[in-house]
């Protein structure tokens, strides 16, 4: 069995066969392929291709082989905007929203797939966070994004009344560093153990993304000009 991947413009390539004869030569021996052709265009449809070697006495050897048109590739999302925005109390705001595509499906195709969580009151001091993913038709799922929306706070870690906010807390191990102060930040997470799993560095807030480590508490440490605060984040898978 072979498994192809959907593609619009491509055309399927078959690994290929050979036939051989206890008596006649190769040459003397043809194969014809039934079942085909194999339409890359037809996600979930396997295809039965049906090999027959006819020798040159008339004796016929057969051999299948399925293949199935799968899409395993995930869906693209990006936010528009900014990943942290501010908006003053009774004010106004209105989601940017995001971008999304496929490599295989359309832009209408991917519309019932997407999903987006949370809400804003800017009628209420708070940090707010919203949360968006799109999946395709054949239930590969994007990964998923984050925007905080904070409501009258000039921060984040204002709004914690701490020397630097950390959200969404718990996350799927990508998580935003937002601190107080102004200027460079240096950013360390350790495990349980101790041991260092990321730095980051870089001016205001930082996105982290702890990749594939596992699920579990981690210490935060930020370093700015006006010391080292520590926090600690939740990873949950």
């Amino acid at each position: 069995a072979v498994n192809v991947e959907a593609d619009k413009t491509a055309s399927y390539n078959d690994p290929g066969y050979y036939a051989t004869d206890n008596y006649w030569a190769s040459a003397k021996v043809s194969v014809t392929v039934t079942g085909g052709p194999v339409d890359r265009t037809k996600v979930g449809t396997t295809y039965n291709l049906t090999y027959t070697a006819t020798d040159g006495s008339g004796n016929v050897g057969t051999s299948t082989r399925a293949v199935t048109v799968v899409k395993t590739t995930k869906p693209t999302i990006v936010l528009s905007g900014k990943a942290v925005e501010y908006v003053a109390l009774n004010g106004t705001w209105t989601d940017p929203g995001v971008t999304y595509s496929d490599n295989f499906y359309s832009f209408a195709q991917l519309t019932s797939g997407y999903t987006q969580t949370g809400t804003v009151d800017v009628t209420k001091n708070g940090v707010y966070t919203l949360k968006y993913k799109v999946c395709d038709p054949a239930s590969n799922c994007s990964d998923e994004i984050t925007r905080l929306v904070v409501v009258g706070f000039s921060s984040v870690a204002e709004a914690e009344g701490t020397a630097f906010g950390v959200y969404p807390n718990p996350s799927n191990g990508r998580f935003f560093v937002v601190p107080t102060a102004e200027g460079r930040v240096t950013v360390s997470v350790t495990d349980v153990l101790g041991r260092t799993v990321k730095t980051a560095s870089g001016n205001g807030q930082l996105e982290v993304d702890l990749g594939d480590a596992a699920a579990g508490t981690y210490t935060v440490s930020v370093t700015t000009q006006g010391g080292t605060a520590v926090r600690k984040v939740v990873v949950a898978r």
